[in-house]
């Protein structure tokens, strides 16, 4: 029979025993938390090494926002190199509105303190309340301006909510087209580090006023300002208007006169208040300038002989084809937009005698010593067309119908030639055809 202490060490070898049987549920949780680390770790290595840069990218979109200025345009000179189009400074007072967020917010709270003190039960909303303060912060600065110049400028409190919610990072246009002394007073007393400032832009410059309106054309606003070469095509942009050609060399041209836009990045807060320094900036660039073929001076003189008429005059350098002159009346000071010298529908008129002459000469029913006996008056079909008054009679030859530009002598061999050879020879010359001047 064994005894108390045997039972005791029996008990206690069994409490330190080794268990060694193979247990599945404790191996299926080892392996199932092992799967869920490697999937975390993995997810892990996933989001960091792959995810980072789409999620950078996202972080850029948000928080960044690009600013683009157009260049000016190049200038557009004659022959002589005589100033035709150019620029001139235009000069604006704006407010930047993204440097005023803490006085918004001051006035913000000071209005809602009023309404409340005030236990009108009427109160308006916040989004209302913050509307008023902006509209009194700049009211504020825009008084300011009225003081110094002397004027009575008004705010435009729907303009001023348009532009806070859609371009807050371009400047608020209060005053435009300031004058000399105006311009002159703002410098002198605006303070170099004010949200108030006077911004230059640039406006076509025509030195000869109305001349050669037509030709040179006019420009008109562009709001698709591009900056080729320059960085964030996805961000959110801001555009300065710009000016693009509509009509003349500033239409035809318009590629090349197109100055380079500038542009500048900022970071922006969650409220798209700009937070400087920029992150990156190109200054724009003045487009190329072209050389005309038009003599100023002919061009004047041509449009003084014109006078208030109705008409058109061009001019030809015969040996280079250059045009000299395109002239045409009204102009554009007396409401009229039609280039007559190119758009306008003429008969050619005693020109094209030489065209049916040389038809003439090439079908053999023409040559340098034909005659033709006239006394001033030829009938076709019953319909009588006389020659100018003053115009020699009798004998003509072809020397002399040329010289006094005989219509009795021209029409007879006309109708010898046929009208089929005169045709093919005014095609011949480019009759019916485009010319390919540069103008629209």
């Amino acid at each position: 029979m064994p005894s108390d202490s045997d039972n005791l060490g029996s008990r206690s070898g069994s409490l330190v025993e080794t268990h060694t049987t193979f247990q599945p549920r404790v191996f299926f949780f080892y392996f199932l938390v092992a799967i869920i680390l490697l999937s975390l770790a993995g997810g892990l290595a996933y989001q960091q090494l792959f995810k980072s840069l789409s999620y950078h990218a996202a972080e850029r979109v948000q928080n960044q926002r690009r600013v683009l200025v157009p260049g000016p345009r190049g200038n557009i000179y004659d022959r002589e190199g005589r100033l035709l189009v150019g620029n001139k400074p235009r000069f604006s007072v704006v407010l930047y509105l993204d440097e005023l967020r803490g006085e918004f917010r001051r006035e913000f709270i000071e209005i809602r303190k009023n309404y409340r003190e005030s236990g009108d039960r009427d109160i308006p909303t916040a989004s209302q309340m913050e509307r008023i303060a902006r509209a009194t912060v700049v009211q504020r600065y825009l008084d300011q301006v009225n003081a110094i110049i002397k004027r009575t400028v008004t705010l435009d409190s729907a303009g001023l909510a348009r532009h806070f919610s859609r371009e807050l990072l371009l400047p608020y246009l209060l005053i435009n087209d300031l004058s000399a002394e105006e311009y002159a007073r703002l410098i002198e007393r605006l303070p170099v580090r004010s949200p108030l400032q006077v911004y230059t832009s640039s406006t076509r410059y025509y030195p000869n006023q109305e001349a050669a309106a037509h030709t040179l054309g006019f420009v008109g606003y562009n709001v698709e300002v591009e900056a080729e070469d320059f960085p964030g095509d996805d961000l959110t942009t801001f555009k300065m208007k710009g000016s693009a050609g509509k009509d003349g060399l500033e239409l035809f041209f318009d590629a090349t006169l197109q100055g380079e836009a500038g542009g500048t990045i900022f970071r922006v807060d969650p409220a798209g208040y700009r937070i400087n320094p920029p992150l990156a900036r190109r200054l724009p660039v003045q487009g190329k300038n072209i050389v005309s073929s038009i003599d100023i001076d002919i061009q004047l003189v041509a449009e003084e002989c014109l006078g208030d008429r109705t008409g058109a005059a061009v001019m030809i350098d015969v040996n280079t084809g250059e045009i000299l002159v395109i002239a045409s009346k009204p102009d554009r000071a007396q409401g009229e937009f039609i280039n007559r010298a190119l758009s306008g529908l003429y008969l050619p008129g005693s020109t094209f005698k030489l065209i049916t002459a040389i038809a003439g000469l090439r079908s053999g029913t023409l040559t340098p010593e034909s005659t033709y006996t006239t006394d001033g008056i030829y009938v076709v079909a019953g319909r009588a067309f006389r020659d100018h008054r003053g115009c020699i009679t009798g004998d003509i030859d072809f020397t002399k119908a040329i010289e006094h530009s005989v219509n009795t002598f021209f029409i007879n061999y006309g109708l010898r030639t046929g009208v089929d050879n005169i045709a093919a020879e005014a095609r011949r010359f480019g009759f019916g055809e485009r010319t390919g001047i540069e103008l629209p």
